[in-house]
């Protein structure tokens, strides 16, 4: 005799759904952030170490740090941001 659980037939033959897609408009997320961060007044430096704290920040979140070695670049894959916290830091 062996046991099987209640749901385990519905979960084999269930096909996985396509995630729902998220949407926003792009351009006003861009422009709001040029503006808060330095490009209202023309400070480029202000909004450029914006930037390469972002992306500093972005890398670390999706492990695509280097350290201190050398530099091997590697591709970021659609998988890298389907978790869920390197899709919020995407986003923000």
């Amino acid at each position: 005799m062996t046991f099987e659980p209640a749901g385990m037939e519905a979960d084999l033959n269930t096909e996985s759904a396509p995630s729902p897609r998220c949407s926003f408009n792009i351009a006003y997320v861009v422009k709001r952030a040029h503006a808060h961060h330095g490009l209202r007044h023309d400070d480029y430096n202000r909004y450029r170490l914006y930037c390469s704290r972002r992306i500093h920040r972005l890398r670390k979140v999706l492990n695509l740090t280097h350290g201190k070695k050398k530099f091997s670049k590697r591709d970021i894959t659609d998988t890298d941001l389907t978790s869920g916290q390197g899709r919020e830091n995407v986003l923000q």
